[in-house]
């Protein structure tokens, strides 16, 4: 009760235009994470506009704007932060990237999302006990065998060690037949065969491989008699 006593206090000689604009920015972040909450996408962007600099910037106890998203299920939003600059890879504490994140929920729509970017697929994530995660384990532990092949195809490392929860340490492809899932192994184990399958095939020039031939001048036309 004192904290706010003397924090109105404070605000009492602070600058009429100060306290003004201290209570537009409060005004605006309200609504800033009502429109992200309610998925309100001109709101976001509009409020995004006005605060170029910054709004990144702001937190919830649910974390940056685009965690909140993510953590409230925020799929539109989300997606309108991506496009107005949010780095959709970025670390938001203990290594989950947004990626992780997704996978570790086991939510399709932002991990199908995600994984058409440029993100990091070999990102490591710690929880609170310091026990540590990769993607294609937690596509594993989720009985993925759809996103463990996406990953594959995009350059997800088969060899990259994944910690099991008695703390032993194997391959992606051990660690799946360890869960009883040989269909996810044998994939793993085919992983450089998958991806060259994947990779896209160069397309020869057609233009240089026709030959043009050469026109010749007509021939000038005799002259009259």
């Amino acid at each position: 009760m004192a904290f706010h006593w003397l924090e109105s206090l404070a605000d009492s000689f602070m600058p009429k235009a100060e306290r003004s604009h201290r209570t537009s920015l409060e005004d605006d972040q309200k609504k800033f994470w009502h429109a992200v909450q309610k998925e309100y996408i001109d709101d976001i962007g509009l409020i995004a506009e006005k605060y170029p600099a910054n709004y990144m910037t702001w937190e919830t106890e649910d974390g940056n704007p685009l965690k909140t998203a993510q953590t409230w299920g925020c799929f539109s939003s989300f997606v309108e932060l991506v496009t107005l600059g949010a780095n959709i890879d970025q670390d938001c504490g203990s290594g989950w990237t947004p990626l992780l994140t997704a996978l570790a929920k086991g939510d399709d729509m932002f991990v199908d999302y995600i994984i058409q970017h440029k993100v990091n697929l070999n990102a490591v994530a710690h929880d609170d006990k310091g026990r540590s995660y990769t993607a294609l384990q937690l596509a594993i532990d989720h009985h993925d065998t759809d996103t463990i092949r996406m990953l594959v195809e995009r350059g997800a490392d088969e060899k990259q060690e994944i910690e099991a929860k008695d703390g032993t340490k194997m391959l992606p492809a051990d660690y799946a037949r360890s869960k009883g899932q040989p269909k996810a192994a044998e994939m793993l184990d085919l992983a450089e065969q998958i991806r060259s399958l994947h990779a896209p095939k160069s397309v020869p020039d057609v233009q240089q491989q026709i030959a043009v031939p050469a026109v010749s001048a007509p021939a000038p036309a005799p002259a009259a008699p």
